[in-house]
């Protein structure tokens, strides 16, 4: 479960995780500060590093090395 709470300055959230916290902000061309992720670059994170996560997952039960896993997101 993930907590956001509104932060002191204009727009700026801090996302929790009850272990770790990030921040998420929007452009100071929206009113914001621009100090973290803005909200659609979260949705890109969390598709991307899913992605990631099941193409290694599904290379470890297949048993195929790889060195390295790159998945790039855009919205």
């Amino acid at each position: 479960m993930i907590t956001a709470i509104n932060g002191r300055e204009d727009y700026r959230v801090e996302l929790d995780n009850g272990v770790q916290t990030i921040a998420a902000d929007v452009a100071s061309d929206k009113g914001g500060s621009g100090a973290g992720f803005r909200p659609h670059e979260l949705m890109e994170a969390a598709y991307a590093a899913c992605l990631n996560i099941s193409v290694r997952m599904i290379l470890d039960r297949l048993e195929l090395a790889y060195t390295d896993v790159t998945v790039r997101v855009g919205l």
